[in-house]
Order: C-alpha cells, then sequence, then structure tokens
C-alpha cells in the first residue's frame, strides 16, 4: 500500500484519522514555551549539565504540548500494534509519529519519558532542596500508579491495564508535575 499523503500534511491526516479510524483528539492546553534560567539551572545542576538539564526540561515541555489522543482499541494493544503499522503504510511514517505518537499524551511511552527525565533531573540536581521537591514529584507520580519504587516498576496498577478515565486522570497529573517542575527553573 502506498501512502496517500504527502509529508507534513499533519491537517490532513489528523482529519483522516478523527474521520475514518475513529481517533478523538481531546483537550490541548495552550502551552507557552517558557524561558528557562540559565544561570539557576546552572547553580542547581553544573555548568556542565546545563544542556542536559535543558534538554531534560523540553522533553517535560514537549509533554505539554501534546494531547490526549483517544483510539478505538481500548486495551487491546494488539490490534492496536497493527492498526499503526497499517497507519504508517497509509500516512507515512513521519506524519504518523507527528500526528499520533509524539504528541499523544496517553501513550505509556511518553508518559515513560517525563518519568525517565524527572528521575534524571532529581538525580543531577546537586542542591537539597531541588533534590527534595523533585522527589516529591516523583512521590506524587508512584501514588498514581501505586508503586512503592523509584524506577517505576514495583507491584501496582499497569497503565495499559487501566480505563480510559483512570489513564486520563493519570495524564492530568503528569502535566500538573511537569508544570510544577518546569516553574522550578523558569526565569
Amino acid at each position: 500500500m502506498t501512502e496517500k499523503f504527502k509529508d507534513g500534511e499533519f491537517a490532513a491526516v489528523r482529519s483522516f484519522l478523527e474521520t475514518h479510524e475513529g481517533c478523538r483528539f481531546l483537550y490541548s492546553a495552550d502551552f507557552v514555551e517558557p524561558e528557562f534560567d540559565e544561570d539557576y539551572i546552572c547553580q542547581i545542576f553544573g555548568q556542565n549539565r546545563l544542556q542536559r538539564t535543558l534538554k531534560t526540561l523540553h522533553y517535560l515541555t514537549d509533554f505539554l504540548r501534546g494531547q490526549p489522543i483517544v483510539d478505538k482499541f481500548g486495551r487491546d494493544h494488539s490490534q492496536r500494534r497493527e492498526w499503526r503499522c497499517r497507519m504508517v503504510q497509509i500516512v507515512g511514517k513521519h506524519n504518523f509519529q507527528n500526528v499520533y505518537e509524539k504528541p499523544n499524551q496517553l501513550r505509556a511511552n511518553n508518559i515513560s519519558i517525563v518519568s525517565a527525565n524527572l528521575v534524571l533531573l532529581r538525580n543531577d540536581a546537586k542542591d537539597e532542596n531541588v533534590r527534595s521537591q523533585l522527589n516529591q514529584v516523583l512521590e506524587g507520580i508512584r501514588v498514581l500508579y501505586k508503586s512503592s519504587d523509584s524506577d517505576f516498576t514495583g507491584e501496582g496498577i499497569l497503565y495499559s491495564d487501566m480505563t480510559i478515565q483512570d489513564k486520563l486522570y493519570v495524564v492530568d497529573h503528569i502535566c500538573y508535575y511537569s508544570q510544577e517542575v518546569i516553574r522550578m527553573f523558569v526565569k
């Protein structure tokens, strides 16, 4: 099957996914890109970690620019994987990544990226107060999953087993925590 869309036809791909594939693009926040306080970041993480820390913070901002996208597969992940492969063939890999995969806050991979980057920030922070604040954020996320370990691998509710309402609850809280962390490092 050949692609029906030219590379970069994001609006047309979104319309196709909504109209023909049953995807629902839910609310999207009007997110304004923050101006990070690089001097403060250097104080907390060290000059040698500035670029790494900025990249880490940008992963959080990328997540906040996204939105929940609900498909028709519910908990049937094998059907979703087959559908995703088919959609890449129809709309093109770049289009599908930019319209569905990267902005979709409901994707476990995207939430994992946020969580991993929060752990990285916490581990790199030299200031105990900042580490403590980041630990509180990470604890808040662990509570969402009823998990007790710092690597998000403990016993608890698997994200893939949650209802869409539970996943939206998790996403809302991940957004809240991400915004709180970003506020720590803006001018």
